[in-house]
């Protein structure tokens, strides 16, 4: 099992964009980093993937951080505005 926690993001960007965007943070609690200096990584969503598409490379990703000590604050996974949770409030 995924040491990783996850919170799901609504980013309203209207009226300078039209269209809501989901987001998911992950962390691994472990090794979360607060450092000014620590990564934080964004992942954009691909044609025909969702944001959870990431898991599996965000898995070895923080087993990397974990095991070289790299700082490492959080990722940040974006879905396209029309998929998923922001597809049905961006139906419109």
């Amino acid at each position: 099992m995924s040491p990783l926690h996850s919170s799901s993001h609504l980013f309203d960007p209207r009226p300078n964009f039209p269209l809501l965007v989901s987001l998911k943070r992950y962390c691994d609690r472990a090794t979360q980093c607060t450092d000014l200096d620590g990564l934080t990584l964004v992942l954009a969503h691909a044609a025909g993937h969702m944001e959870e598409m990431w898991e599996p490379c965000m898995d070895e990703l923080f087993a990397l951080v974990k095991e070289n000590g790299l700082k490492l604050n959080d990722v940040w996974s974006i879905e396209a505005p029309n998929h998923g949770e922001a597809a049905a409030m961006n139906r419109k």
